[in-house]
């Protein structure tokens, strides 16, 4: 799936989801959220890695959703990984303590690989 703001790439036994917002708010989680929140229920230990390279903002709102498919995600046996973030984003993520939750690769080949 790419629709020019985001892609979807099936990678084995993950899903590589790339972002090309610059901003990353409830707007543009909404237009892919529903659909990872229903992969995640209706695939069983489905790893998803983020790549968040063009993101330089995040809301607080947005932190909640993405934290809300990682709990769907986790209990499915699943995970969520983040990559590539931005230093603007590292930091909101370090300041919430995000990254001690959620592992954060420099690559997508580093994530898909931990």
């Amino acid at each position: 799936m790419d629709n020019g703001k985001f892609k979807v790439e099936a990678k084995g036994a993950a899903i590589l989801i790339t972002l090309g917002y610059p901003k990353l708010s409830h707007e543009e989680l909404n237009e892919w959220g529903h659909w990872l929140e229903e992969t995640a229920e209706n695939s069983p230990g489905l790893v998803v890695v983020l790549d968040m390279r063009s993101v330089q903002t995040i809301s607080s709102v947005a932190i909640g959703k993405l934290f809300k498919a990682r709990k769907i995600l986790l209990e499915s046996g699943g995970e969520l990984r983040l990559v590539s973030a931005t230093k603007p984003v590292l930091d909101v993520f370090r300041i919430c303590r995000i990254d001690r939750l959620v592992k954060v690769s420099t690559s997508p080949d580093a994530a898909l690989a931990s």
